[in-house]
């Protein structure tokens, strides 16, 4: 009979869990951009450093899925581990949108072809003042663009 009584309890208590975690997904906001470079420092031919403590500066126009202009995207990348290790670099990023500004951090891969990186959002302004969540950027198969899709919780 104890059982019983213990059971409705836990039952119940993993009904709700799953129906806030479904409430939660839904209420998410997802942005997807494609972030075209144009400017990068230092310039090409060699557009990433590849030694410790060096660092690249970059602006893209960002275009949503029809080709609209969405804003821009500023980024500062430092390299923090090279070979024999993976070539890692930490960056701040920040979306510059008409609505408000998101900005994220991360560490990734050096944005090569078919590269993908996960962002945390560490806040935003206007619209995007409480922002949360994650980006996630994945770098075309042909080398260029990047796609970057934010997902606001």
């Amino acid at each position: 009979m104890k059982r019983l009584h213990l059971l409705t309890p836990v039952v119940l208590g993993l009904a709700l869990v799953c129906m806030a975690t479904s409430f939660s997904e839904a209420q998410s906001k997802i942005i997807r951009v494609i972030a075209t470079l144009d400017q990068l420092d230092p310039p090409p031919p060699s557009p990433f450093p590849t030694a410790l403590g060096d660092s690249n500066t970059a602006n893209a126009d960002l275009a949503d899925a029809q080709g609209h202009s969405a804003g821009t995207l500023a980024s500062h990348c430092t390299i923090i581990s090279v070979p024999p290790r993976d070539l890692l670099e930490q960056c701040l990023l920040t979306a510059v949108f008409p609505s408000g500004q998101i900005v994220f951090a991360g560490i990734a891969v050096l944005p090569t072809p078919g590269a993908r990186a996960e962002f945390a959002i560490l806040g935003g302004t206007d619209r995007y003042s409480n922002a949360q969540g994650v980006v996630k950027a994945s770098v075309d198969p042909s080398g260029a663009p990047i796609n970057f899709t934010f997902i606001l919780n």
